[in-house]
């Protein structure tokens, strides 16, 4: 296999041929055209999970080319790669940025300059690029000692908290930098997973595709959405208002998801892609719950490019 372009993702993709060969999961028939407006097609679902299509290399590529050498170099690094880290929570605005900085220069005093460096370029890049630069810092991140870990993490909990609201997608975030970060550390047998009946993790499925469906901005086709997507799985299932849908709720249903064997997270993986996929445009924040649902069910996926309308 040729190298890919930076080493969070030939870190991933390494690791999937190692420990991963008797998985047959995939999704089939995604688009990686060159063109601006980027879309892909929907259709049979089986050939990209824990691969990296040559032309999302490409893009990858022209990606990492673009990204400017204080932050690439900062994704590089244990230390500064924490700052990365932390300027990616919440909001990009100058109390927040007051608010970190205030914060950090009494926990973790030694990324302080990095964060004031990178605060502007991490402004331009938006929320867009957050997954790449993600697995940019993974392989740095992976070399915390054991106190360091913990200590970033706190402080990613605390800095989450500032104003006692926390994001379901600054949640989705930490839940896949922790899921790469304690996998490396402490191994975890996918292969435990038994339960096959739908109906056992009914209310955990359905607080999961609901979150899915309703990144879309139009009450309606949300709710088609959901129900195509969980036709096959129930009869008559109501979708569940995104207010209903907590933090400890979502979490304890994707910890559920974990238990079902290789045939049945297939289905649940499916399902999450044929809502993402229905108008063939991915934004940033379907990516990132695809990336979310296929890491927690381990179907690694790699980071799908959005439409560059969808940056913030």
């Amino acid at each position: 296999m040729a190298a890919l372009p930076y080493s969070g993702i030939t870190s991933n993709v390494q690791n999937i041929e190692e420990e991963e060969k008797p998985r047959t999961m995939r999704i089939d028939d995604f688009e990686f055209p060159i063109s601006q407006k980027i879309k892909y097609t929907t259709g049979g679902i089986s050939s990209i999970i824990g691969t990296t299509p040559t032309q999302a290399i490409d893009q990858q590529s022209l990606w990492l080319a673009s990204l400017p050498t204080v932050v690439e170099s900062a994704c590089r690094n244990s230390t500064k790669a924490r700052a990365v880290i932390y300027g990616l929570l919440g909001e990009y605005d100058d109390a927040t940025f007051e608010k970190y900085k205030a914060f950090l220069k009494v926990r973790d005093p030694h990324t302080v300059e990095t964060l004031q460096n990178i605060w502007e370029p991490l402004k331009i890049l938006g929320n867009k690029s957050r997954l790449e630069l993600i697995d940019l810092s993974i392989p740095a991140l992976r070399k915390l000692s054991d106190a360091e870990y913990k200590m970033f993490f706190q402080n990613i909990g605390e800095m989450m908290n500032f104003d006692q609201k926390i994001g379901i997608f600054d949640f989705i975030l930490v839940k896949i930098i922790k899921k790469h970060l304690k996998n490396h550390k402490k191994p975890r047998n996918s292969r435990t997973g038994t339960l096959n009946d739908p109906s056992k993790i009914k209310e955990e499925l359905i607080v999961v595709l609901s979150l899915v469906a309703q990144t879309s901005d139009d009450t309606d086709h949300a709710n088609l959405l959901f129900k195509e997507a969980a036709a096959p799985f129930f009869e008559n299932a109501a979708l569940i208002p995104m207010h209903e849908i907590s933090i400890a709720r979502l979490n304890q249903s994707i910890k559920k998801l974990f238990t079902t064997d290789f045939k049945l997270r297939q289905r649940i993986l499916e399902g999450s892609a044929h809502m993402i996929l229905s108008d063939k445009v991915v934004t940033w924040k379907e990516r990132e719950i695809l990336r979310a649902i296929g890491d927690a069910l381990d179907c690694p996926i790699p980071a799908l490019m959005t439409d560059p309308s969808s940056a913030h």
